[in-house]
């Protein structure tokens, strides 16, 4: 769902309508590697701070910090109820969860090489580990 979609540039995050139309910078000097959006609200992994996991309704207003000293966040994904995302690289990566709106953070994997390039279903929830070349997968 939703009527825009969003990616990323080197610094900004960047929106469009889905049904054509110019682009406009939906969150600028982010610095961000990732987004995800579910309809309702925006959320991206950015670069910014040590770390950050960011939260914004699609029609603008505060940002709500999600996670901070996130070690290079570079992936992310969201379901009915819960933000994922990876980091780290180098054997010290891993996989985390909090629920949209915020709270307490859950590591659903750690010591990870590198994971990345995330994908979900309804009870799984799968990362691509470039440290390594496999394909890693845990209950949501």
């Amino acid at each position: 769902g939703g009527s825009s979609v969003y990616w990323t540039t080197y610094a900004d995050v960047v929106a469009a309508p889905v049904v054509g139309g110019p682009a406009t910078t939906f969150a600028s000097q982010q610095y961000p590697t990732a987004v995800a959006a579910d309809g309702t609200n925006v959320y991206w992994t950015s670069q910014v701070g040590g770390g950050l996991v960011l939260q914004q309704s699609a029609h603008g207003g505060n940002v709500v910090t999600l996670g901070s000293n996130q070690y290079y966040p570079n992936s992310i994904v969201v379901d009915a109820t819960d933000v994922y995302w990876t980091t780290g690289q180098g054997g010290a990566g891993t996989v985390m969860k909090i629920a949209i709106g915020g709270g307490t953070a859950v590591t659903l994997a750690a010591s990870q090489p590198y994971p990345s390039g995330m994908a979900l279903n309804s009870t799984r929830l799968f990362w691509v580990d470039f440290g390594d070349g496999t394909i890693r997968s845990v209950p949501k």
